[in-house]
């Protein structure tokens, strides 16, 4: 368990000074141990596994010449590479370079690289991956936590969350997800006329105005248009009212979905003549319209909202905006608010838009809500009142050791 004291503000610079390397150098001689360290475990493990095994690389291996041949170019690849990084890269390492948002790599985060990096998991599947997968949902619940999402009660909605390699995949991400959920009532649309036909004359579902009626009733207006709760919830009400598995009703759909069929293969089937639009601030960053591009969703229809002075998106363009769509009956995937721009660290009105959301949906029209926020989120971060407010720091983040069952314990 790690220990947690007050200290002055020269202690904790002097705390982060044994996190860099530092702009001299300061601390290679420790990161070299923790290099050597690293090795050593990692080494320790693989001649554990098996250990009666033969070696494939044998001293006589070692001692060919063509392996030493190997060895040699290998050093001296490594060090032309290296000696041109050092005078053709960005010195981001250095404080007096400020030119971009990007600094020097924490200590941790290259050990923890390199450690990891030896044993090569692919967390794409836990088979793959047992320990590092059950470290990505600890450190999706501990980010959570940071930030003030709620990840214990659960009597209220519980947060999760998993590790991407930046903000850009991050943002491919919930586009993917904001073009699924769009989608999915058309899928399940098409489901209720073929294996699903035995629920079609009873399954009732919310409009987004808030009356019940029957699925099969829906207009493509109306299915474009359900509530982001509404649809996540319908799995779910299919499991507990007609006994449909989720394996089952996945197994169906996947006949159906934008991922087999392609979003231009619904559209066509359902009579959509305009393309759903996606809106963000004109600050947005420029990952935007490439999501767009790469789910198919057009960067084009990635709809600039304009800004106030403060480089905020301004509500009553949005609401402009959103009138137009519910005139031309043009479905919305989502809006985006950027808690943190990247050039401007403006944050968007939420609430705001939020309260927008609520007006449109009495209306007929309803959409996701993105917040943005990788510069927002670590601000909060910062503010120790609100982290000890939601997390307790002298706890001890437990999970159990998928291939021993032992119980396992990470210090915050």
């Amino acid at each position: 368990m790690a220990s947690h004291v007050s200290t002055t503000e020269d202690e904790d610079f002097n705390a982060v000074g044994a996190w860099f390397l530092g702009a001299k150098g300061e601390n290679h001689e420790t990161l070299l141990k923790l290099f050597e360290l690293t090795l050593h475990l990692h080494v320790k493990s693989r001649r554990s596994y098996f250990p009666d095994d033969p070696s494939p690389i044998t001293p006589e291996m070692q001692s060919t010449p063509i392996f030493q041949h190997n060895i040699a170019r290998l050093q001296d690849i490594l060090s032309d590479f290296s000696e041109a990084m050092g005078d053709f890269s960005v010195p981001f390492w250095n404080p007096r370079y400020l030119g971009h948002m990007v600094m020097d790599t924490s200590m941790p985060g290259i050990i923890g690289y390199l450690s990891a990096m030896l044993y090569n998991p692919n967390n794409v599947a836990i088979e793959a991956s047992p320990f590092t997968t059950l470290l990505e949902r600890v450190v999706g619940l501990d980010f959570c936590g940071m930030v003030g999402y709620n990840t214990r009660n659960s009597e209220a909605p519980l947060s999760w969350g998993h590790m991407t390699s930046g903000g850009t995949v991050s943002n491919i991400e919930s586009m993917w997800v904001a073009r699924n959920l769009k989608f999915y009532p058309l899928s399940i649309k098409l489901a209720l006329r073929n294996e699903l036909q035995f629920i079609e004359g009873s399954f009732k579902v919310r409009t987004c105005q808030g009356t019940y009626k029957l699925f099969r009733e829906f207009s493509t207006w109306e299915l474009l248009n359900i509530r982001p709760n509404d649809v996540l919830d319908i799995p779910t009400r299919l499991e507990s009212q007609y006994g449909i598995s989720p394996t089952f009703l996945a197994n169906v759909l996947r006949s159906y979905s934008v991922q087999t069929l392609g979003k231009g293969y619904l559209e066509e089937k359902f009579g959509i003549q305009s393309p759903s639009a996606y809106f963000a601030s004109a600050a947005m960053h420029y990952s935007w319209p490439k999501s767009a591009a790469l789910t198919g969703i057009g960067s084009e229809n990635v709809i600039a909202i304009r800004v106030d002075p403060s480089a905020r998106l301004d509500p009553k363009d949005l609401k402009k905006k959103l009138d137009k769509c519910l005139e031309d009956k043009r479905a919305v995937y989502a809006v985006v608010a950027i808690i943190g721009t990247t050039e401007h660290g403006a944050c968007d009105p939420l609430c705001d838009i939020l309260t927008l959301r609520n007006e449109f949906q009495e209306k007929g029209l309803s959409f996701l809500v993105h917040a943005d926020a990788a510069w927002g989120a670590y601000f909060v971060s910062t503010f120790r009142n609100i982290w000890e407010s939601v997390h307790n720091r002298d706890s001890t983040l437990r999970f159990s050791d998928p291939t021993g069952g032992k119980l396992l314990s990470m210090g915050e």
